[in-house]
């Protein structure tokens, strides 16, 4: 009887053990050999940021009853982790007591460089120890968190082609996005915000996406938009959104705006409206009409008469008329004597300067010409008339000569026919 009750305790025994062993070596990264257990504690920061340090730190423990002998602990970092220059990475760790757990374990801490290379997401670091002169002991990997401390995506450019977009006409929209990140960016969503203007998408939506983007690669996002035939001539704020995520979900956005210009180039005629001179050697008043036939209204014309030897201006040489709306009209009036010239018509340079809606400056210049007629020509043109009154009194002169030849006649013809001679002296 007492040989069994013997046997049975030895075998409880054995089993407690084994299931002690085995609940020892149970958890992740954890490895029990010779009663020492190695887990990874932490790294600051976390995540690390390539190019820059992380501090890492395992704790070790002796979950036996026994002390251990003086543990040697080496650590073996590969790309892209490297110790700082002149640290060693093996750390001479001492005795450990029996049932040395928890706060009383003790912890080992390496400072690491981590490579400006280094590839976003986990990177596996390891490490080896020994307890004795014993061999060499190498957990499981352990693992790092590296992510670049903002996923960086860049807009580099935004080209509209035309560079201003007339009412009513489309144009091509290529956005320009560069990765800056060292790392693959995916999701990309891009939005234009275009509810408050006379824009709209054409042909397609106004948001785009984009599968991935590689590290340091730039990639062209294309919009076609129109814009509404009545679009008033301005300079439009269009607001821009892109979303994206890095390789590990981290969700990121970002905003802008950039300015659309809408409107067109003005179309200002200048002709010679009505003049009062049609003959050298005369003054008169000389009416400029300044047509804007465009799409877009113009301000602050300014109008500027050059002198010249054909002619001299009575008037002031300059005219500021302001604006003229789309499809309107105004004049500018000079007053001018044409000097004598045998020319059929003479040269008016006109200089005139002006603003768009937009403010667009221009300055322009023309020469208009003013045809002069002889006197002849004018009144067979009937651009001038003749002296009314001098041609009434040549016919009256006419008319009384006439009558006064007449009388004489018809006085002499009567003294013939009575026998009457006129005595000759």
């Amino acid at each position: 009887m007492k040989k069994t009750y013997l046997i049975s305790l030895i075998a409880v025994f054995i089993l407690i053990l084994s299931s002690y062993s085995i609940f020892a070596q149970s958890s992740d990264k954890i490895l029990l050999t010779e009663n020492i257990k190695v887990s990874f504690v932490s790294q600051e920061p976390d995540p690390a940021e390539p190019g820059t340090f992380v501090d890492v730190r395992f704790k070790f423990e002796n979950i036996g009853l026994e002390t251990s002998d003086e543990i040697t602990i080496e650590l073996l970092p590969e790309f892209p982790f490297s110790l700082l220059p002149g640290k060693s990475a093996v750390t001479k760790l001492g005795t450990l007591h029996a049932r040395q757990l928890g706060e009383d374990g003790v912890i080992v801490k390496y400072k690491l460089i981590v490579d400006k290379d280094a590839v976003e997401g986990i990177n596996d670091l390891k490490l080896r120890y020994r307890i004795g002169n014993n061999v060499w002991i190498e957990p499981d990997e352990y693992e790092i968190q590296v992510q670049t401390h903002d996923a960086i995506l860049s807009i580099d450019s935004i080209k509209i082609s035309p560079e201003r977009v007339k009412p009513g006409d489309k144009a091509s929209l290529s956005v320009s996005i560069n990765n800056l990140a060292d790392s693959l960016l995916k999701d990309i969503r891009i939005k234009l915000n275009l509810d408050n203007s006379p824009l709209a998408a054409f042909g397609s939506s106004n948001r785009k996406t984009i599968k991935d983007i590689s590290s340091g690669k730039e990639i062209e996002v294309k919009f076609d938009i129109i814009s509404e035939p009545d679009a008033e001539s301005d300079l439009y704020t269009i607001p821009i959104g892109i979303e994206y995520s890095d390789e590990l979900g981290k969700a990121y956005n970002i905003t802008g705006s950039f300015g659309i210009v809408v409107g067109s180039e003005p179309e200002l005629y200048p002709v010679i409206d009505s003049t009062e001179i049609y003959n050298s050697e005369k003054t008169g008043d000389i009416t400029v009409k300044f047509v804007n036939m465009g799409l877009t209204d113009i301000k602050f014309l300014n109008v500027n008469l050059k002198s010249s030897d054909k002619y001299k201006i009575i008037s002031a040489d300059e005219v500021y008329i302001g604006n003229i709306d789309s499809d309107d009209y105004e004049t500018a009036e000079f007053k001018l004597f044409v000097k004598k010239t045998k020319e059929e018509n003479i040269i008016l340079p006109i200089t005139y300067e002006y603003r768009d809606a937009n403010n667009i400056e221009y300055k322009k210049q023309i020469s208009l010409k003013l045809p002069l007629y002889s006197t002849a020509e004018a009144k067979k043109l009937g651009i001038v008339e003749g002296n009314g009154k001098v041609g009434i009194f040549l016919v009256i002169i006419i008319v009384v000569v006439g009558l006064y030849i007449y009388r004489r006649w018809k006085k002499g013809k009567k003294l013939i026919s009575f026998g009457f001679r006129k005595k000759s002296r």
